[in-house]
């Protein structure tokens, strides 16, 4: 009798743990993919950062060469952190840099001694 308990116990454990599903996942359409990212000077003492993000296309898509591949948002703000919370506000997705092939920082910005 007490193995059929212990048997249903740990049955249930584990229905109940294989039931919980994925509370973390995040799908294609909430993501923002980010290309390459630009740096320059902004008004003052900010910073103007320019992200180029990636257009996922549907399966669906019927004529690609029209299609557009890519999207650019620019931002003026205090830092580079803040720059990506605007732009996270600002689209309506989260920003993803794991794709991010290149950052290109102005002439102007490079030789300043406080960046």
């Amino acid at each position: 009798m007490n193995k059929i308990y212990i048997f249903v116990i740990l049955f249930l454990i584990l229905i109940a743990i294989s039931l919980t599903g994925y509370d973390d996942e995040r799908g294609l359409e909430t993501m923002a993919y980010v290309v390459a990212v630009g740096l320059d000077k902004g008004n003052g003492n900010t910073l103007k950062l320019s992200m180029q993000f990636a257009v996922l296309e549907t399966s669906g898509a019927q004529n690609s060469t029209q299609a557009q591949k890519s999207t650019t948002s620019t931002v003026e703000c205090d830092s580079i952190n803040s720059g990506i919370t605007l732009l996270n506000s600002y689209i309506g997705k989260t920003v993803n840099l794991s794709h991010c092939k290149a950052i290109v920082i102005s002439e102007e910005l490079a030789y300043l001694r406080h960046f």
